[in-house]
């Protein structure tokens, strides 16, 4: 079948639509729609790496890397959250690795350009973490460190990342749960990584579980994350927010 560009849908009842951008983007589409046509709606995400005790931090940095740069982390598989099983002191390294590694990437494939809610969004964030932890900053990116969030603060999609340590898989757990429903993909590095994503977190959540460097390569033959596809309802429901 060949594939052609068109400005507008043509569906009829019967047919599939398959649809990937933001929550708003995907209710306008659903209203748009006839009745008796299915949408297969794939939404806004994120995706979250670990880095294990046993990871070399400088090669996790630069896999790290690799996924957040493409689309600046604007698509629903990029990182914008890191965690670090082990101590306070190796969270801080790893924020500075990926700091380095970022700002080597920013010298082939800079960021693009920010608009004005865009760089205020990066200042607020900046801000908190400031008042909170650590804060690595060059002129493409932001990398901040939070020891023992109580939650994660999610940053803005601007090749933006927060690293947090955390002492245990269970509190890993605990930290992903209110990002169940937006989690598309999750990263890691290192066998303690990957043992934690598979065997303690792969009940609690549908996501891809994938290497880091692998998070932005998804296979091309569906769709890109294993989450339930959202309601009409709570497509609806989003739209009005």
């Amino acid at each position: 079948m060949p594939i052609t560009l068109s400005s507008e849908l043509s569906a009829r009842a019967g047919d599939v639509v398959h649809a990937y951008g933001s929550d708003r983007t995907l209710a306008d589409i659903a209203r748009s729609l006839p009745e008796g046509v299915r949408l297969r709606a794939h939404g806004s995400g994120i995706g979250v790496a670990l880095v294990g005790g046993d990871a070399d931090l400088a090669v996790a940095a630069a896999e790290l890397a690799r996924d957040v740069v493409p689309f600046d982390q604007r698509g629903c598989l990029s990182p914008r959250v890191a965690l670090t099983l082990g101590s306070f002191e190796r969270g801080l390294a790893f924020a500075r690795e990926v700091s380095r590694a970022l700002a080597r990437s920013a010298t082939s494939v800079p960021r693009g350009v920010l608009d004005g809610a865009e760089r205020a969004e990066v200042s607020r964030f900046r801000a908190t973490c400031e008042a909170l932890g650590e804060v690595f900053e060059d002129r493409d990116h932001l990398v901040a460190m939070v020891d023992g969030p109580d939650h994660l603060l999610l940053p803005p999609a601007a090749r933006v990342m927060l690293v947090a340590p955390i002492a245990t898989t269970a509190r890993a757990r605990d930290l992903l749960e209110p990002l169940r429903r937006s989690l598309t993909t999750l990263g890691w590095s290192g066998e303690e990584a990957r043992s934690c994503l598979h065997d303690a977190l792969r009940p609690a959540v549908s996501s891809r579980i994938v290497p880091l460097g692998l998070m932005q390569r998804p296979p091309l033959d569906g769709p890109v994350d294993l989450r339930d596809e959202p309601t009409l309802s709570s497509l609806l429901g989003a739209s009005a927010h």
